[in-house]
Formats: structure tokens, C-alpha cells, sequence
């Protein structure tokens, strides 16, 4: 079993948060807190750079939940909006680093949320498919009923740790994935699973 190491240094480096910025900053151009970060790139970067080195970085403690209507079907979805500078930039910066180590391992037939692997390449697959196995006539769309709330941030954790052995990043994602205490719009407060968001 492969683990990487040694990438912790990567995610903190300056330039990769630069980088992160504008990525976690995709369809929110109009959020006070974005212009103001990608105004000041060269300050919140270092500002996160430094929290992140000194170990005093820390997610939000309880984040508000609320339902958006998603997709062209409007599926109703309960997401959470993680803060753009305290979080979303963290998250950046480490999908950045550590998202190719696991896109490697993915499944070559997960095209849901992949990067470069949208409807088009499903459709294209499954006529590719059918063409070579004349006898073929079904296919299936598979997908897990509220999957992010089932999934227990510890098995989450477990699953990480087979792809990265870096102590302080282990860390990281320790933080963010057992960052799931959420207020729900009649007010309850709760953990449940991982926050999707």
C-alpha cells in the first residue's frame, strides 16, 4: 500500500494558497469576503500559511444549515457554507496537494463531481459499452440516499490514512472531518456524519 508523505510543506507553501484562492473563489466573485481576498492575495495567504504552520488554525465550530434546490431535476439538498477565508481556502489548498493522490485511486467509472468526468463522459462510456458487448441492453445510475450524512467521520478518517501518512495533514483532515456540528433551520443542533458544503 502506497502513502505519501512529506505534504504538509506543499500545502502551506505560499504560492499554493495563492493558487487556491482564485479556485475556491469560482461562482462567489460577488461575496464581500472574496473580493476582499483575492484584493489582498498576497496577505491572506500569508495570514493562512502562518495559522496553518503554527498549528492554531481551527474550522468553524458550528456551521448553519440550509436547503438549496441543486441541479436541473432541483433535488433538494441540506449544504452547509463553510466561511471563504477561515475555511474554504484551507480546503483548497489541500485538495490542491492531496486531491490527485486520491483521484488516482478512484474507480475509472465514477464520473459524479470528478473533475473532467461530467454527464458527457458517462454517456460516451456507456454507448462505448454497448457497442462492444452487443448483448448489452441496461445500465444504472447508482447512488447512496443522503450519502454525506452516513458517512461516520472516523471510517472517513480510517479510509485517508491508507493514502496519506503525513502526521500534520492527518491533522488537518482530522479537524475538518469531525467539524460536523451543525444548526439546522428549526434551530436543533447536531452532528450527523459529514458536512456537505
Amino acid at each position: 500500500m502506497i502513502t505519501y508523505n512529506n505534504l504538509f510543506e506543499k500545502i502551506t507553501d505560499i504560492e499554493n494558497i495563492k493558487l487556491a484562492i482564485p479556485e475556491a473563489a469560482k461562482k462567489k466573485r460577488k461575496k464581500l469576503a472574496v473580493r476582499r481576498a483575492l484584493k489582498n492575495l498576497d496577505l491572506v495567504a500569508e495570514a493562512t500559511a502562518q495559522k496553518l504552520k503554527n498549528g492554531t488554525w481551527r474550522p468553524k465550530a458550528i456551521h448553519d444549515v440550509r436547503q438549496i434546490n441543486d441541479g436541473i431535476a432541483l433535488k433538494k439538498r441540506n449544504i452547509v457554507c463553510p466561511e471563504f477565508v477561515r475555511e474554504q481556502l484551507v480546503h483548497h489548498a489541500i485538495l490542491r496537494v492531496c486531491g490527485p493522490l486520491f483521484m488516482k485511486k478512484f474507480y475509472h467509472y465514477s464520473f459524479g463531481s470528478v473533475p473532467g468526468k461530467g454527464k458527457e463522459k458517462a454517456i460516451k462510456a456507456i454507448r462505448k459499452a454497448i457497442q462492444n458487448h452487443r448483448k448489452a441492453k441496461y445500465y444504472t445510475v447508482l447512488d447512496v440516499h443522503h450519502f454525506f450524512e452516513s458517512v461516520e467521520p472516523l471510517v472517513a478518517f480510517r479510509a485517508i490514512r491508507r493514502t496519506i501518512s503525513d502526521k500534520k495533514v492527518l491533522f488537518l483532515l482530522f479537524l475538518i472531518l469531525h467539524n460536523n456540528l451543525a444548526r439546522w433551520p428549526n434551530g436543533t443542533i447536531k452532528r450527523d456524519g459529514l458536512l456537505m458544503g
